[in-house]
């Protein structure tokens, strides 16, 4: 309304003759040139008229194309697009490693945490079993140590079940695809179960991780102790088929706990003490070893032969 006004007194300024009298009654509103000045300025920048040019210095008016311009924007050419591409492509190729990288250190580190509760299942039987683990007997596999956890209750079944798995396990992955599942069966079901029931206990009862063996003496097993050492492993990531390397954390390394309860991450298959490998024996071989010393890890289908001291 106030600029309504405005323009009607200037326009009637405008209609009116000359004359002192007129002059001093048609006087212009108070900062015209500078709001004009204004005006024109925020008109053009916000792309609503287009300035004046060389050519036509009395071109001011309506821009020809609104749409080319959205609120001042210039429209993207080829070279923007060419170079945004590259930032973004630049900024990916520093990000995927990165949030890759943290993944890979997070299964690690769960894996880490699921070993030390083993440990410490593991620890327990053994204060009530005469500071023995639980023994690999004569045709049993390495993965008969989870039996005796959860049979005789040191971990819950259901949450043994949840730790026995590395997440960075080939196990891992074929539980989430639904292609199998681990179960930890009673004594009871163990004692009875028919040969093909119990191959597929066997192979995985024992999780993604491999149990320490016992050593035989004249082709008998000799029971472990609990030695609370920091040099003696009792579980690690277990190994592939061929018992060299661990297959899971993508056979880069494995984590392993020792008696002390301590949990490594190893970059192979080689104790930090002494380089005794994992899962092999002094023999290179993926079998119970002769040598009380020896440190022999196997998973959980690891079976204990005494009459001929090998693990197949």
């Amino acid at each position: 309304p106030d600029l309504r006004r405005q323009l009607q007194h200037l326009a009637s300024c405008l209609e009116t003759g000359g004359g002192d009298e007129v002059e001093t009654a048609c006087e212009p509103p108070t900062d015209l040139a500078r709001r004009t000045s204004e005006r024109v300025a925020i008109a053009a920048d916000s792309g609503e008229y287009k300035l004046p040019n060389q050519d036509d210095f009395s071109s001011l008016g309506f821009a020809p194309d609104a749409a080319e311009s959205s609120a001042g924007s210039p429209r993207w050419t080829v070279a923007d697009l060419t170079v945004a591409t590259g930032v973004v492509l630049a900024v990916g190729m520093l990000l995927i490693p990165a949030l890759r990288d943290s993944r890979c250190a997070s299964r690690r580190l769960q894996c880490e945490e699921n070993l030390r509760q083993l440990g410490i299942g593991l620890a327990a039987f053994s204060d009530l079993n005469q500071g023995y683990l639980p023994v690999v007997g004569p045709n049993e596999t390495a993965g008969i140590f989870a039996l005796h956890l959860a049979n005789d209750r040191f971990i819950d079944r259901k949450r043994l079940v949840r730790i026995l798995v590395c997440p960075s396990s080939p196990l891992a992955q074929r539980i989430a695809e639904g292609k199998i599942r681990i179960q930890i069966p009673t004594r009871e079901d163990w004692k009875n179960a028919s040969p093909h029931q119990l191959a597929l206990w066997r192979g995985v009862v024992g999780g993604s991780y491999a149990f320490r063996l016992p050593h035989l003496v004249n082709g008998q097993v000799v029971p472990l102790k609990y030695t609370y050492s920091a040099r003696e492993p009792i579980l690690a990531d277990a190994p592939d088929s061929n018992g060299f390397n661990s297959c899971n954390h993508g056979g880069f390394g494995a984590n392993v706990v020792f008696q002390d309860l301590s949990v490594r991450y190893l970059k192979g298959s080689l104790s930090p003490f002494g380089g005794d490998h994992l899962y092999l024996n002094n023999m290179g071989e993926p079998a119970a070893s002769r040598d009380p010393l020896d440190v022999v890890l196997g998973g959980s289908d690891a079976m204990l032969r005494p009459a001929s001291s090998t693990v197949h």
